[in-house]
């Protein structure tokens, strides 16, 4: 951009990539607004002590833009991360219903401790079954207790796991 002052003003001129005048001042004061002075009639001269331009960040719709911007930035740098660094394990350990003594035994569910797993037949996909009302699956009962009975255990590991399963 091309720009040019004046000797008497408080303002620059330049003219944009697009052909447009603009015009650039930072007044002091309220009478430095003025074409001339109120009370001798002469010409208002304030000095310069900062220029600014009419771009972004310089208007309170740009600021609110910035301020959208700023989120909308980070949740797409959340959303490039690889999966495993922006969540834990979600290890349910489901059965695999492999081997005979899994079947008639109930796993619990280690995400959801009102579920379980239940084998019904050797190679078959382990049934999710839910635990009636106010209640939670116990592994060592291999039944569903009241919530105040309930005790939190580890998980143990099933016999087998589902074909395809990977460890987190």
């Amino acid at each position: 951009a091309t720009s040019g002052g004046t000797s008497n003003s408080n303002q620059s001129r330049a003219i944009d990539k697009k052909g447009h005048l603009t015009w650039r001042a930072w007044y002091k004061n309220d009478h430095c607004r003025a074409t001339s002075h109120p009370q001798t009639r002469e010409p208002c001269v304030c000095k310069v002590s900062q220029f600014r331009s009419v771009a972004f960040g310089e208007t309170k719709a740009d600021y609110i833009r910035l301020a959208l911007l700023w989120p909308l930035a980070c949740c797409l740098v959340l959303l490039l991360l690889p999966s495993g660094a922006r969540s834990q394990c979600n290890d349910t350990h489901q059965p695999g219903c492999r081997h005979q003594a899994e079947l008639g035994i109930a796993q619990r569910h280690c995400l959801d401790p009102t579920k379980y797993w239940l084998c019904t037949a050797i190679g078959q996909e382990a049934q999710l079954k839910k635990c009636q009302a106010n209640t939670g699956f116990d592994q060592d009962l291999n039944a569903c207790v009241p919530w105040i009975a309930w005790v939190w255990q580890p998980c143990p590991e099933p016999p087998s796991r589902p074909p395809g399963w990977e460890p987190c």
